[in-house]
């Protein structure tokens, strides 16, 4: 039981220190808001992944508030365009919610591969603090 504990902190250590001392910032490459490594390179491609795996649920609510406020904006009264947001915004959301962790998790796994081009993302907005809460 010891071996197999003092291996995962071996292997979690080895990430950490990786992701540490990965690429250096690329001068190409654009800084995009509040994902915590840089764009376009190994560590903000495993920093991405880690994000997007963590609060890729939040994906629920935004798309639940888009789909009110867009009701609303449509003519639709208040208590329908709610009801509508919290159905309709609420199966976007699960999806949206959905590709964003499995896309968190194949950045993760995959953050030594330059694929995407340039470490870019799969899903976009990078994160889901980079996606519009307004219609």
């Amino acid at each position: 039981m010891q071996v197999m504990l003092s291996r995962a902190r071996l292997c979690v250590l080895v990430v950490v220190v990786g992701m540490s001392v990965a690429t250096p910032y690329d001068a190409r490459a654009e800084s995009s808001g509040l994902t915590l490594g840089k764009s376009g390179t190994m560590s903000g491609k495993a920093w991405r992944g880690l994000v997007n795996v963590a609060t890729g649920v939040l994906e629920i609510p935004r798309q639940m508030w888009v789909q009110t406020l867009h009701e609303q904006r449509d003519g639709m009264n208040a208590l329908t365009a709610t009801i509508d947001g919290v159905v309709l915004g609420g199966l976007k959301g699960t999806g949206s919610a959905l590709a964003r962790t499995g896309s968190g998790v194949y950045d993760f796994l995959t953050f030594p591969l330059n694929y995407p081009k340039e470490f870019g993302a799969l899903y976009n907005p990078e994160t889901v603090f980079e996606a519009p809460w307004s219609p």
